[in-house]
């Protein structure tokens, strides 16, 4: 838990200096890194092991992970070095009922930005 809390202090400093919040962004990053070396870092991964233990009741084998990476590997694998040479037209291609507009994701993430600067300004 205490990597995650670490992990999430160094990412809101980042945030907080994006939006020129340096007091706020300085404080979070003393923290988190604080919250790194204050401990061993054996005891990062012992903390996850027990978490681990206590969501799922027992530790998944090393096995587990082997067979979940040679799957990955293996369709991996199949897709780059297949021989279908056909291309994909991507506008003709229609998974959702809706349809992919740039201009309004750009529209949508500056009023995004702006709400953020408001909040935080």
């Amino acid at each position: 838990m205490k990597a995650a809390v670490a992990i999430f202090l160094l990412f809101a400093a980042v945030f907080f200096v994006w939006y020129d919040l340096l007091l706020v962004g300085i404080v979070c990053l003393a923290l988190g890194i604080y919250l790194m070396v204050s401990g061993p870092a054996k005891s990062f991964g012992s903390e996850l092991i027990v978490e681990l233990e206590g969501a799922e009741g027992q530790i998944p084998d090393k096995a587990v992970w082997e067979e979940g990476l040679k799957a990955v590997g293996g369709m991996l694998g199949e897709q780059t070095f297949s021989d279908n040479e056909n291309g994909v037209n991507i506008k003709a291609v229609n998974v959702t009922k809706y349809k992919f507009k740039p201009r309004k994701v750009a529209d949508a993430s500056k009023k995004t930005g702006s709400l953020f600067k408001k909040l935080f300004g």
